[in-house]
């Protein structure tokens, strides 16, 4: 059996490995301190050299160091929020001097009030779920409610005006109502009420479509079988009427 030679430089580094683990053994160095930590930045400092602040800071300015609690309000970074309408009105003292909405909030209310009317004829007092449901007399004292709102809603609205030259949460409201942007939302609400009652009772049986006076399932859906019936018959007399301009036009000279 031949034995082949290993190669030469396989021999060099085992004679290489062996040189190595014969030597001394380096001394150790003693292990260094870690980086001192700036008590006024733990996290670190930014390129503008202020303290990064993950956690926010503390009441005393100092960089909180968790997310635990809560931020403080009176903290550096926090953001500062201003009770006085924005900066396009001008501001006398505390209150804002030009912008009266008072007789726009007026007329916003009589929208309100024709809505609340619309509502106190639905038969409020008729719906109920097991126990729930409104008093019996529910459409009447919506009504008497809106009669109390039309009785004071000039001094509602006078009552918005003046808060809203105070605080800006309060302009915020007066401009959506005196811009119509709440009368619409509330108009189409009432607009749907009365379908949304109606499909409620549909769902829950002929009993409550009784108590609105209103005809039982079964009978909603033989009208709507008619209704439908006479869709088709205008349309396929609306197709024939068209057929017939056709033709004419085709046979004119």
């Amino acid at each position: 059996m031949t034995i082949t030679e290993a190669d030469p430089k396989a021999r060099e580094l085992d004679e290489a490995f062996a040189a190595a683990m014969s030597a001394p053994a380096k001394p150790r160095s003693d292990p260094q301190a870690p980086p001192e930590l700036d008590p006024e930045a733990p996290f670190g400092r930014g390129d503008d050299g202020a303290p990064i602040a993950r956690f926010g800071y503390r009441n005393d300015g100092s960089v909180r160091r968790t997310a635990a609690g809560r931020p403080s309000k009176d903290a550096p970074d926090r953001a500062r929020v201003d009770d006085h309408p924005a900066g396009h009105a001008a501001i006398e003292g505390n209150a804002v001097a030009d912008g009266d909405y008072t007789k726009d909030l007026a007329e916003a209310a009589d929208g309100i009030w024709l809505i609340m009317t619309a509502a106190g004829k639905l038969p409020l007092g008729k719906l109920r779920v097991g126990k729930i449901g409104l008093p019996r007399d529910a459409g009447d004292r919506v009504s008497a409610q809106a009669f109390v709102f039309s009785q004071h809603k000039y001094r509602l609205a006078a009552a918005l005006n003046e808060a809203a030259k105070h605080n800006s949460r309060a302009r915020r409201l007066a401009e959506k109502m005196a811009g119509g942007d709440l009368s619409w939302v509330l108009t189409v609400g009432a607009l749907g009420l009365p379908f949304v009652f109606h499909s409620a009772a549909v769902w829950k049986g002929d009993a409550s479509l009784s108590e609105l006076e209103m005809p039982p399932v079964a009978e909603l859906a033989r009208r709507n079988e008619a209704q439908m019936g006479e869709f088709m018959e205008s349309l396929t007399a609306a197709a024939q009427q068209l057929q017939e301009a056709a033709d004419a036009a085709q046979n004119a000279p």
